[in-house]
């Protein structure tokens, strides 16, 4: 059986585990990236036609990384978000004015996995393991063990970024927090004829959020993507059926116009969880593998960015300080600075699904009554906006300003 050493070991080359050995690399370790599929540049070119929501926060980490200007040609700018309660005219409109700075930008996520993929075949510090399925995991006080049937890899430092199912948390006997929705998420682009402006509306509907997110034109058409949460039969039921342009084109023609071809159909169960702990012996847990979120707000990604930023200056600090790599003290410090962001996202996310979902008629007033409030008020509306776009939010400064 083959033996590997490395310094840091990446499990996962999705979004998350890319973006993670492309942000480390410039910290000079030897970085082991794995995945159990078969990857090259084909794998990437015909892969997720998905699409991710990045915040301003995010972006400015990407771009302190070189990442962003390679993003940006393919990014759509999200301008404005009108979130509707039910009716067009129960209505919050969130806009940002200032200058170079927007609400968000959609990319599609095949873009994002081939930039970074490009990005780390090009660091000599990086090693790519395709086709390694996990099966033993094995810590010592020396460094980390993973197995498969033909090789061994022993590392300081394990960083799992294996998804929200993550094996690896199974192995390590990690409990985590978990909500399902009974619910499926149904992800569609849509070419139409209707300019987006830039916009992207969130609509509260009985049956389930239904967000529309403005893309990069194509074919000289306005796109869109569409991820609408549904009752999962009746998913399953109009996905398979003849009916499927009909009933997209009834919930969205009146944002988009005609609607000219559906493509990319997937369907996801909608689910959320947090583990208990973001760390163990020699171990990191980023992005899913630490916490999913409901997509209610498209903000499951940019946790994960954060996720990996901090990771980033905590080996950083660590490795100046001349600390071992896999160090508890710095994984500790790690999980303090990333699980209560991760912790305070799932419970709001969570509950503005929870309250959006009820058809209560006190609630529904109070709801309007809150919406109408929001909307007019430009303080709270663009604390809210800020909060979406990444910015760091001082809650306690923020109430001691406006009651002062």
């Amino acid at each position: 059986m083959k033996n590997i050493n490395t310094e840091l070991l990446i499990v996962g080359a999705g979004l998350t585990g890319l973006c993670t050995a492309g942000i480390l690399s410039g910290l000079g370790y030897k970085i082991t990236i794995i995945d159990k599929n078969k990857l090259g540049e084909p794998y990437f070119k015909t892969g997720d036609s998905r699409t991710t929501a990045i915040s301003e926060g995010s972006k400015k980490i990407l771009n302190e990384f070189g990442f962003w200007k390679k993003i940006a040609p393919y990014s759509e700018p999200i301008k404005k978000i009108k979130v509707c309660d039910r009716k067009t005219v129960n209505k919050i409109e969130f806009s940002n004015d200032k200058v170079n700075e927007n609400l968000g930008y959609i990319v599609e996520n095949k873009i994002l996995k081939k930039i970074f993929y490009e990005k780390i075949t090009k660091c000599k510090n990086i090693k790519i393991i395709d086709e390694f399925d996990v099966n033993y995991l094995d810590t010592n006080s020396l460094h980390i063990s993973i197995k498969s049937e033909k090789k061994i890899i022993n590392s300081n430092l394990l960083i799992a970024a294996d998804g929200k199912f993550s094996p690896l948390r199974k192995l390590l006997k990690i409990t985590t927090f978990e909500k399902n929705y009974n619910h499926s998420a149904l992800f569609l682009n849509i070419l139409h004829a209707k300019n987006h402006n830039n916009q992207a509306f969130e609509i509260f509907k009985q049956s389930g959020p239904l967000a529309i997110l403005p893309m990069k034109k194509k074919y000289n058409s306005f796109q869109s993507s569409i991820i609408w949460s549904h009752n999962p039969n009746f998913i399953k039921g109009i996905v398979n059926s003849d009916n499927l342009n009909q009933v997209i084109k009834n919930e969205v023609s009146h944002y988009l116009g005609n609607i000219k071809k559906i493509s990319n159909k997937k369907i996801f169960n909608l689910s959320a969880h947090i583990n208990s702990t973001f760390y163990s012996d020699r171990v990191v847990f980023v992005g899913d593998s630490a916490h999913s979120v409901h997509p209610i707000a498209g903000q499951g990604w940019n946790l994960g960015i954060r996720d990996i930023h901090s990771l980033f200056k905590v080996l950083k600090e660590g490795k100046e300080l001349g600390l071992e790599l896999g160090n508890n003290t710095v994984l500790r410090k790690y999980n303090n600075k990333t699980f209560y962001d991760a912790f305070i996202l799932y419970h709001i996310t969570d509950k503005l699904n929870s309250v959006f979902s009820v058809e209560n008629i006190l609630v529904k007033k109070l709801r309007n009554l809150g919406i109408d409030y929001i909307d007019n008020n430009k303080t709270i509306n663009s604390l809210i906006a800020s909060y979406a776009m990444g910015k760091k939010i001082n809650l306690f400064n923020w109430l001691k300003n406006t009651s002062s």
